[in-house]
């Protein structure tokens, strides 16, 4: 079942909860009481976007405070006998804020679905990938199939870990004889933006929203 399909069977406020949530702009006729359907298209028309670009920004601005929380990172003072806790501490904070910072890296890249799995995907269908540590909690984002998407590197290492079965049959009996283990996303990472695709993007988003309002 696909996320929108899902999405279909929550309630108005569960609705609006999740739009909220993803900051989906809501276009409706009433917008103090959207209806379902309205709430549907316009989370439809959000993830049918050429990328996530609001996201892009919001991670970039957490990229960057992690940045300069590193830089002006200074140890406590502490007495004498107590440097090298302090010293491991410190270390221990650093490792922790150079860990969020690369899972929260965004890599453009497009993903693909194991055509060996035999599955037909819908047209506009997106996906959900879901992962977490103990250092970022859970983490939720969508992506569609064979186009250019922007996700966090933690999203990609948890869906390079998702294999599928794939039954070997014996040509002679006919019956499945072993298992191959085989990925179910193929992942081609692509070169970051430049700075002039970047206003580009930031323009057809500008338009977008303008003749959405």
């Amino acid at each position: 079942m696909s996320i929108l399909d899902e999405l279909k069977q929550k309630t108005n406020k569960e609705l609006l909860e999740y739009c909220e949530r993803n900051e989906i702009k809501i276009n409706a006729k009433n917008k103090y009481k959207p209806s379902k359907a309205e709430l549907l298209q316009s989370i439809k028309e959000f993830m049918n976007n050429d990328t996530d670009s609001l996201e892009i920004d919001t991670l970039e601005d957490e990229i960057d405070k992690l940045d300069e929380e590193i830089a002006n990172y200074q140890e406590p003072e502490e007495d004498n006998e107590e440097e090298e806790f302090v010293e491991e501490k410190k270390d221990e904070k650093l490792s922790a804020i150079e860990r969020i910072k690369e899972e929260k890296a965004l890599v453009r890249c497009i993903i693909r679905l194991n055509p060996e799995l035999g599955e037909t995907p819908k047209p506009n269908q997106v996906y959900e990938v879901s992962w977490g540590n103990e250092l970022m909690g859970a983490t939720h984002e969508i992506f569609p199939l064979n186009k250019p998407w922007h996700l966090t590197r933690g999203s990609i290492k948890a869906l390079s870990t998702v294999t599928f079965r794939k039954p070997i049959v014996d040509p002679t009996s006919g019956e499945i004889s072993s298992y191959e283990i085989i990925k179910k996303w193929f992942i081609d990472e692509l070169p970051p933006l430049t700075k002039e695709e970047l206003k580009d993007l930031s323009k057809k988003q500008l338009i977008r929203n303008n003749s959405n309002s």
